[in-house]
Order: structure tokens, then C-alpha cells, then sequence
């Protein structure tokens, strides 16, 4: 069961990211990673819940920033690129998957897929010209 919940605010969004970032630059490690779990969590279910797309785009891009703020950034590059194959005409969902595409090019193994992905995103700009 979920202690708390997300409002659907931008700033609430935004206040994710800052709370794990202040934790981390205060070197409040623990704090930042309990905090950011919990926004997972949390965004997690507010994706499994409400169906708005804006909504949906938002909360999977804060996923993605938490996620990349806690290092976990193979998580985050799946999220990010999740995101983009959800809503591949949206701009916040290409802003996304180019974020997804930078985080792939510096794992192992990582840049063809990250090359694969800028690909898609240019042949689709190509296609709508």
C-alpha cells in the first residue's frame, strides 16, 4: 500500500528531483537513496493509475531523472527510451530517449544502442519533413 501519493502538479515533479539533489549535495547519501526509492515507488504507481498522458510523460521522465540522480543508470536509460516507444511523436518523449541515448553510449556495450536509437529519432524527423 502507498503511504503517500504524487500530485499531478509540475512543481511536484520538479520538488522529486530537488529534495534526492539536495540530499546528495549535502552528502546525505542514505537519505537521498531512501528518498529516491520512495519516489519511484510512488511514481510507479501513479503510472499504474492514472492513464493521463501528460501525466504519464511527466512522472516517466522524473522516473528516469531519479533514477539517473541515484546512479542507477541502466534503469533510467530503460525508462527514458520506455517512455519515448510510449509517446514517439511527443517532444518531451524524444528529449527523453536522446537522454536514454546518452546514458546507453557510456555503458559497456552500450553504443550500439545508443547509435540505434538517435537513428530511429532521425529517421522519423526525416519522415515528417
Amino acid at each position: 500500500m502507498q503511504s503517500a501519493t504524487i500530485t499531478t502538479r509540475p512543481r511536484a515533479f520538479e520538488s522529486i528531483i530537488r529534495v534526492i539533489r539536495h540530499h546528495l549535495q549535502a552528502g546525505e547519501y542514505e537519505l537521498a537513496r531512501f528518498e529516491g526509492e520512495n519516489a519511484v515507488d510512488r511514481i510507479d504507481h501513479l503510472l499504474a493509475t492514472n492513464r493521463d498522458p501528460s501525466v504519464q510523460r511527466k512522472a516517466g521522465v522524473t522516473r528516469g531523472e531519479v533514477l539517473v540522480a541515484l546512479g542507477y543508470t541502466a534503469r533510467a536509460e530503460s525508462s527514458l527510451v520506455d517512455l519515448w516507444r510510449r509517446f514517439p511523436e511527443d517532444s518531451t518523449a524524444e528529449a527523453a530517449a536522446l537522454r536514454g541515448a546518452s546514458l546507453a553510449e557510456h555503458r559497456p556495450g552500450g553504443q550500439a544502442d545508443a547509435i540505434a536509437i538517435v537513428r530511429k529519432e532521425l529517421k522519423k524527423r526525416q519522415d515528417s519533413i
